[in-house]
């Protein structure tokens, strides 16, 4: 399984909503054998009792190891980019709404084949919408810029050139929203471990 998400807000009650998040998904997608069955119970069982009306976007996909299959189900989330023979670019997005707002609503799941050397990454707004001093945002394209050379090098080096690039082009260790990132490879020999 596969899974980010980014909670609206911040302070406490954004902290105590996404300890909520996480102890609903764990027992949710234990449960269930789709993506798109996890953010409907997800977004049911949040939905109970938010007076604050505080939300949470989620990409959730589970990833046939075998195979490469990655189902993915998309709870307002911004689209993860995919690197496949030199170009990147955002993967389609199914229709869904954001978490804990609205219940009973439907989510939908995609699927896509990652290839062996293919790099999918998913990352929260916080990463395209870090502003230099200019008040321009990283955007994607920083993103694309950063995969672009990226061939296959390792995936820590990867997320920590990401980093690098973030404080280059905030002039900055602080960023003003979370920014976390995934990097998910398909690995050419099965037979070989990446850290």
């Amino acid at each position: 399984g596969v899974m980010i998400g980014d909670v609206s807000g911040h302070g406490l009650g954004a902290a105590l909503f996404l300890a909520r998040t996480v102890g609903v998904l764990r027992g949710v997608a234990n449960n269930e054998s789709t993506p798109d069955a996890v953010l409907r119970r997800l977004n049911d069982s949040l939905s109970e009792g938010n007076e604050a009306a505080l939300f949470v976007t989620m990409v959730c996909g589970f990833l046939e190891l075998s195979t490469g299959l990655f189902t993915y189900s998309n709870g307002g989330h911004c689209p993860p980019l995919l690197q496949r023979d030199g170009e990147i670019r955002p993967i389609p997005m199914p229709r869904g709404a954001l978490l804990g707002v609205f219940p009973g609503r439907p989510y939908q799941s995609l699927t896509l084949t990652l290839g062996p050397g293919d790099l999918l990454m998913v990352y929260t707004d916080g990463v395209t919408e870090a502003e230099n001093i200019a008040g321009e945002p990283f955007g994607v394209q920083g993103c694309q810029r950063l995969l672009d050379g990226a061939g296959q090098a390792p995936l820590d080096a990867l997320i920590d050139g990401l980093r690098q690039s973030l404080r280059g082009f905030t002039s900055s260790n602080h960023l003003e929203d979370d920014a976390t990132l995934l990097l998910l490879r398909r690995r050419a020999d099965p037979d070989v471990r990446e850290g």
